[in-house]
């Protein structure tokens, strides 16, 4: 198997992944009646972007290798704001999240340390010739 397909493989699993922590997630019934606030409008806008980073990885495109690593980064100072759980999380839930974090960071280190970082800048040197 090519690094390319196992790295498009990877973004697919995690696009999965994502669906399954949405599913698992502990709701707080205290919070679920309130009105949505401004770290609620952050997580939403946080998923599209992310949603988007993983469009443009999947298409090879080279911004998207910049936007994935500042969503990254950005995602880890937004869960440290979050309050904490009212609930327990479920441990399918936790298992989950812990892969969305080993998938996030295999996704990283080959965006910058295997060959699928070349098909970046070929992908943008095809365009222009």
């Amino acid at each position: 198997m090519s690094n390319e397909k196992f790295f498009r493989g990877l973004i697919i699993f995690s696009l999965i992944n994502a669906v399954g922590i949405l599913y698992f997630a502990p709701i707080d019934p205290v919070a679920a009646s309130e009105p949505l606030n401004f770290l609620d409008y952050l997580g939403i806008a946080y998923l599209l972007v992310w949603l988007l980073s993983l469009i443009l990885l999947f298409r090879f495109n080279k911004a998207g290798r910049t936007l994935f690593a500042i969503v990254i980064a950005l995602g880890i100072l937004l869960m440290l704001a979050l309050p904490p759980y009212s609930q327990a999380p479920t441990n399918a839930y936790q298992v989950f999240n812990w892969l969305a974090g080993a998938v996030d960071g295999a996704i990283l280190a080959m965006l910058y340390l295997t060959s699928v970082s070349d098909q970046f800048s070929r992908s943008k040197l095809l365009k222009e010739n």
